[in-house]
């Protein structure tokens, strides 16, 4: 029977449980993942404090986010607030009845931290692409940041990895290529690849007009089938592989 665990979410899962809470307050199901979780090339394994997996979404917590990252935190009695972050840097302040509203920036603020200290560091003579050595298979639903979004806001969810769509991000993440628009009207998205400093585009794909300004859609470029989902672009998985974009 799969272990059914209740707990406050905060972005991350707040493991500890703060006297503050006196009232009230949201509760969710959370279950243990049953998928390994990776850490500088070692599972992470700590049955005191599991990653727990909500709607899709990993939480891990906070504490072990600290072990592992390096990021700080501490409860700030006298304002009755957790702080993320250290003097250093900018921290990130969470107020109890502030917690639906800013579940996002702490993720993303710990993403951030994370990916900062990940990223290959460039000198000016080169340019180096980080990338994930997995490819896009090892990728969720929940790793597209516009599917978690529209999930915590209740709306309309865009096209999912697991129905064969990836945003840019995800193609840039996982691959050797990178993607954006090609210009600053958006009409045109280009795949590049960096020799050196040299930005060499393998790929440019011009957008019919109606796609283009449109939010929701879609076409096919170049035998590439598209979506657009509140503005953003998903690409078809299976047409970028026959490509050699995707592997």
């Amino acid at each position: 029977m799969k272990k059914v665990l209740m707990g406050v979410i905060l972005g991350v899962c707040v493991s500890t449980a703060f006297s503050v809470f006196a009232a009230p307050v949201k509760q969710f199901i959370l279950t243990k993942v049953n998928y390994p979780v990776i850490v500088d090339g070692k599972e992470y394994k700590d049955e005191k404090n599991p990653v727990l997996n909500y709607q899709g979404s990993t939480y891990v917590p906070l504490a072990k986010i600290s072990d592992l990252t390096g990021v700080t935190y501490k409860w700030n009695d006298s304002l009755k607030r957790l702080e993320i972050g250290d003097n250093n840097s900018q921290s990130v302040a969470i107020k109890p009845e502030q917690m639906n509203d800013t579940q996002v920036k702490v993720m993303r603020e710990l993403a951030e931290r994370e990916s900062i200290k990940s990223f290959t560091t460039l000198t000016p003579e080169t340019k180096v692409k980080t990338e994930n050595p997995n490819g896009y298979k090892k990728l969720y639903d929940a790793d597209d940041t516009n599917l978690v979004l529209s999930r915590m806001d209740g709306k309309t969810q865009p096209p999912k990895l697991s129905e064969g769509w990836i945003t840019e991000k995800l193609i840039s993440k996982t691959s050797d290529y990178d993607v954006e628009y090609g210009d600053k009207n958006k009409e045109s998205i280009v795949f590049y690849k960096y020799a050196g400093l040299n930005k060499n585009i393998v790929l440019t794909l011009k957008l019919p007009t109606d796609f283009a300004n449109s939010k929701e859609g879609s076409s096919e470029v170049d035998g590439i089938r598209l979506k657009k989902h509140n503005g953003y672009i998903y690409f078809n998985i299976d047409d970028l592989e026959k490509k050699g974009f995707l592997k």
